[in-house]
């Protein structure tokens, strides 16, 4: 369920609304109780969990032989010269 930013056109206050379903109208506002609101455009953020190195050791560190440890240094893309 999306949480949208609203403006008050009758104060300016700004406030977050959470969608609780696509049939759900827009909110009053919670300062003046206006209903002459309006969607405003707002950052998106999202925390995720870091990719796994193809080694599973979280770096491209080389082997005791100069290869890489797994044989997929930085996903086989080869930026590093062996």
């Amino acid at each position: 369920m999306p949480i949208y930013e609203y403006r008050c056109s009758n104060c300016e206050t700004v406030f977050e609304h959470l969608q609780l379903g696509s049939s759900d109208s827009d909110p009053s506002c919670p300062s003046c109780q206006a209903k002459e609101v309006k969607k405003v455009l707002s950052a998106f953020s999202a925390v995720t969990e870091p990719a796994a190195s193809p080694c599973g050791s979280g770096s491209c560190g080389l082997g005791g032989d100069g290869a890489p440890p797994c044989g997929a240094c930085c996903g086989g893309h080869g930026h590093h010269n062996h």
